[in-house]
């Protein structure tokens, strides 16, 4: 995000996105107190920088709402990490399929593949695991460490790994078998006359 960039604080109000334009006092036991308005229009929303933009999503999220930013240029959606939780967002490299097996597991075709999957962090590049826990809702928990093999390790040291998303099994596809082209006969002493 680009420090003069501004930005729009959307909500989602009445079935629909909504922006703040702004605040309103209004009269809540027996004390005056600040109400945010919002506008369906973007003409009529109150852009503003990113530091003002964020500062407001943590207020209305203090006021149970779960706002966003709007780019006033592109229009493009940026959430707002919420204090305490850093932002992991999956990187360009590709998902690994990784175990802890030995290499005979491995050989044998009995190893527990996991995958392994690339974020990008506020502490560099990681890589991290979903996994599921009973009772608990999907997706929402993981592990993320320097390298693939040491998330396993981690997982396996919290005694989560069996929770682990599996690796799909590797399909065996066979080589087609390609005859390769024949060229003229030549016969042996022929090879050498030009």
């Amino acid at each position: 995000m680009s420090a003069t960039t501004r930005y729009f604080v959307a909500v989602n109000l009445n079935g629909g996105t909504q922006y703040y334009s702004r605040d309103s006092e209004s009269l809540i036991n027996n004390r005056w107190t600040s109400v945010p308005q919002f506008v369906v229009e973007t003409g009529k929303a109150s852009p503003m920088l990113e530091p003002t933009a964020t500062a407001l999503v943590k207020r209305l999220r203090s006021l149970r709402e779960d706002p966003w930013l709007v780019s006033c240029t592109e229009s493009q959606r940026l959430d707002v990490p919420e204090d305490g939780k850093p932002t992991y967002t999956e990187d360009n490299r590709q998902p690994v399929r990784a175990t802890l097996d030995s290499d005979a597991a491995v050989a044998n075709g009995t190893a527990s593949w996991f995958v392994v999957r690339p974020a990008r962090t506020p502490l560099g590049q990681k890589w991290f695991i979903n996994y599921n826990l009973p009772n608990r809702p999907r997706g929402q928990d993981q592990i993320y460490s320097d390298s693939a093999i040491e998330v396993l390790e981690r997982a396996q040291h919290l005694h989560v790994l069996e929770y682990a998303e599996p690796a799909p099994a590797i399909q065996q596809v066979p080589k087609p078998v390609v005859q390769q082209a024949r060229g003229p006969v030549v016969r042996p002493g022929d090879r050498n006359r030009r």
